[in-house]
């Protein structure tokens, strides 16, 4: 099987051969046993789906279950893309593919590098340049890993997390712009191995098994509010402590000022980025408490 290639706009595929988002699902299910799935793509600048200003243009799912349906078995594979031969890739992100995703979006690269500072940067692993000119870096889990890595919007300001019950869109899928997802250039998946997560992460973004989130002790939380030095992670700390307060409904003014308060204690003060952090937290808690969460 050829290794897919990305396809510029302007040349039109011969219709008795697979299309080329056809070869990529193959591919990426036979050589790296990832699971994927149709996704809807853009035609004439609109959505698949046919649906007037569709939100989720060219990234929700063609099939009836979704992201349920995502596999490897070539022969549906197969089925689909000659069904759907413009369909866009998604990839089923978690256990079943054997990564998570760092979805990077605006405001997200400055998060990066915070993360950079305070823990080093992430290994050198699989990535993929989105049509929106974001990025996805994947990232395995350790040897004997049994714990459950979740979705996670806004984990920090312009960065999600795409674990178990989550998937990505992959090239050479078709964006709403115009442009297609691309690998970036140094990091290929037939070029670049797919890196383990640094221990810093993993602990971060773990939850036990059975998906039951783990209380932190009151330790943790005195220690935040003794304040951070720069270096000792402010910015996670931040998003942490907004979130607990959010969640137990206390008035958003009342948040906002004993998180300034907090902010002071810090070394340096985190400042503007305070209430960047804050503004993605809250955003993420009324998007909970729509879906009825507790």
């Amino acid at each position: 099987m050829t290794k897919p290639l990305e396809v510029p706009n302007h040349i039109e595929e011969p219709k008795n051969e697979p299309s080329q988002k056809h070869k990529a699902a193959s591919y990426y299910a036979h050589h790296y046993k990832w699971s994927v799935f149709p996704v809807h793509s853009i035609r004439d600048g609109e959505c698949t789906c046919g649906k007037n200003n569709c939100s989720q243009a060219g990234k929700h799912p063609r099939t009836m279950h979704g992201l349920r349906d995502a596999t490897v078995n070539q022969s549906l594979i197969n089925h689909w893309w000659s069904e759907w031969r413009d369909a866009n890739i998604g990839i089923a992100t978690g256990r079943t593919s054997g990564f998570i995703v760092i979805d990077i979006d605006d405001g997200g690269e400055e998060s990066l590098e915070q993360l950079a500072e305070q823990y080093g940067p992430l290994p050198n692993t699989v990535e993929s340049i989105t049509g929106s000119g974001g990025r996805h870096i994947l990232l395995g889990f350790s040897e004997g890993f049994k714990g459950t890595i979740s979705n996670k919007q806004a984990w920090l300001p312009g960065v999600d997390i795409r674990g178990d019950g989550g998937y990505i869109v992959a090239p050479p899928s078709l964006h709403n712009s115009g442009k297609h997802y691309e690998w970036e250039l140094s990091s290929r998946p037939d070029e670049v191995q797919i890196q383990t997560m640094p221990e810093w992460l993993l602990n971060s973004l773990v939850q036990p098994e059975g998906n039951k989130v783990e209380k932190k002790p009151n330790s943790h939380w005195i220690q935040i509010m003794a304040g951070l030095s720069e270096g000792q992670g402010r910015n996670p700390a931040a998003a942490s402590l907004a979130g607990h307060l959010f969640r137990r409904y206390i008035d958003p003014y009342l948040v906002l000022e004993i998180m300034e308060m907090w902010d002071q204690r810090n070394n340096p003060p985190l400042g503007d980025e305070l209430y960047k952090v804050i503004n993605s937290i809250f955003e993420k808690e009324i998007k909970r408490r729509n879906r009825g969460g507790a």
